[in-house]
């Protein structure tokens, strides 16, 4: 009998940018790529975001800790969207949990590119 992964990921998410559905994952090198930009523990980093720029960086730097290649021109056009951190925040804790070892692609709520 094959052994259960136990080691599957979780705590994957998927957000709506608006030009592009992304999963994101608060991954351990994701919160130290946080904690080195905004010089402060994790905990701290939300009132540390000050601009459009800053909560663009936090998007990106959670997709990437899912997997999702983010380009430096799709960091601009989160920058540059109406994407309120209180949005992201709410969306982020009220989206249910990709499956363990589901291939978003295949999903029908998977991210579009």
């Amino acid at each position: 009998m094959a052994r259960k992964n136990t080691n599957a990921p979780r705590g994957v998410k998927i957000i709506d940018l608006g030009f592009r559905k992304v999963r994101i994952a608060l991954t351990l090198d994701a919160m130290a790529t946080l904690e080195e930009k905004f010089d402060c523990d994790f905990v701290e980093v939300e009132s540390f975001m000050r601009s459009t720029k800053d909560i663009a960086f936090f998007i990106a730097t959670l997709a990437r800790g899912a997997g999702e290649e983010i380009s430096e021109e799709e960091e601009e056009m989160i920058r540059r969207s109406k994407i309120e951190l209180t949005e992201i925040m709410a969306s982020i804790k009220g989206t249910s949990d990709v499956p363990p070892g589901q291939d978003t692609e295949k999903n029908a709520d998977a991210p579009s590119r």
